[in-house]
């Protein structure tokens, strides 16, 4: 879909959230976008820019072309994108910047994203942690074992 119409500035937020982040659980959405955030979600729904399925009890919003997906990959990095942008941080695909502007790479494994600052420190949020706390107390240093 090209450009988006909207009279709503939430709705326009949300639909740029999702075409950067990908599918995102609607929970994770209300936590960044409000209270108002399902029935802005049910009004893009009904002019045809995103879809809703539910899966594993998890209800995802996703562009209407979005194909696959893995579900706790993608609820992992939404929750990690709504945190950082929450901390006024910015997200953009495999990068991010922090509060301060420090970029960092960033890495899924399954229910964690790894990170890696600009000095080469290394972080890790877990998913249950995203869900419920805010981006800095979600940060823990990554311990490394040594391999033979």
């Amino acid at each position: 879909m090209g450009t988006v119409y909207s009279y709503s500035e939430r709705q326009f937020l949300i639909y740029s959230f999702i075409k950067r982040v990908g599918p995102s659980p609607e929970n994770c959405l209300e936590a960044l976008f409000g209270l108002q955030t399902a029935d802005a979600l049910y009004k893009l729904k009904q002019s045809g820019y995103l879809r809703f399925t539910k899966i594993r009890g998890i209800d995802f919003w996703l562009l209407p072309d979005n194909g696959y997906f893995d579900p706790l990959k993608q609820e992992t990095i939404a929750w990690f994108a709504v945190r950082l942008e929450q901390a006024e941080g910015k997200y953009d695909g495999e990068y991010g910047s922090s509060p301060k502007g420090n970029r960092f790479m960033f890495t899924y494994s399954p229910g964690q994203i790894h990170i890696t600052d600009e000095v080469n420190r290394k972080f890790v949020a877990r998913l249950e942690d995203l869900r419920r706390l805010p981006f800095k107390e979600c940060l823990k240093w990554e311990k490394h074992t040594k391999t033979p």
